[in-house]
């Protein structure tokens, strides 16, 4: 309605623009500028018709956006698929002979992943607690079984299809990755401090490690003298295969103090 309004309000004006024009034609007594002023004229017209079609515009996409609905909708869409296939990886993990094993052991006490990271590291500047999380990625958080009197640790986790470096096997330093954080994990209990860095990792790739699969991370602590730590692991498939060994030192520096 409101185009309709403006379409006629600009037909008529072009309409007075058009007599104007003629009288200013036939008229010789009639000023030389009243042509000029018909044309001033016309453009404002337009100009603001133009402008207010443009603020109708604009107010129609405040009111319905709809690229922002779509957005909302397919990010929602996403968060239920990823809840989905979770709660799916969290039975399957349960079901695992290994899990219930470890479970069952009075040696053994389950922690939560979270709770062996120390309170430097956040988990929003995390690669694996937040940059890497994701359906076929680290969809689910490691389990931890802490053998306090042996100094041991066997982390359990799941490996997306979507961690590759050749098609189907993990990416070789995504292992180191976790190696790493799994090897840190065993020994900052023994460090002063409970924390530390890494000052050396070895790894020793044995076998492929394919996608899409459960893998424990078997740790333990070797020794430690002061402010340093040795600890070594292996990442074992359901199987029992070995298909990485690592050993790392790490050292509590005095400013963790």
């Amino acid at each position: 309605m409101f185009s309709r309004v403006l379409s006629r309000g600009f037909s008529r004006g072009v309409g007075s623009f058009n007599r104007r024009l003629y009288s200013v034609a036939t008229n010789t007594n009639e000023s030389r500028g009243t042509g000029a002023k018909a044309l001033g004229a016309v453009a404002l017209t337009a100009g603001l018709a133009g402008a207010s079609i443009t603020m109708y515009a604009t107010t129609n996409d405040n009111l319905f956006p709809k690229h922002s609905v779509i957005h909302d909708l397919d990010s929602l869409t996403l968060q239920q698929e990823h809840e989905t296939h979770k709660l799916t990886l969290e039975q399957q993990r349960e079901d695992l002979d290994l899990v219930k094993k470890l479970r069952a052991s009075p040696e053994h006490v389950c922690i939560e992943f979270s709770a062996s990271k120390p309170k430097t590291i956040s988990s929003n500047g995390s690669l694996t607690r937040h940059t890497l999380k994701g359906k076929d990625k680290l969809a689910l958080e490691p389990i931890l079984f802490r053998n306090e009197e042996e100094k041991s640790l066997v982390i359990v986790t799941h490996l997306g299809k979507a961690l590759c470096g050749h098609k189907g096997i993990i990416h070789g330093g995504l292992l180191a990755t976790l190696l790493d954080e799994g090897l840190a994990a065993t020994v900052f209990p023994s460090l002063p401090g409970k924390n530390g860095v890494t000052a050396n990792l070895n790894i020793n790739y044995r076998k492929p490690v394919m996608a899409d699969q459960f893998i424990s991370i078997n740790a333990k602590v070797t020794k430690v003298e002061g402010r340093k730590g040795w600890v070594e692991a292996q990442v074992k498939d359901l199987k029992g295969n070995v298909l990485v060994e690592a050993s790392a030192l790490f050292i509590a520096p005095k400013y963790f103090a």
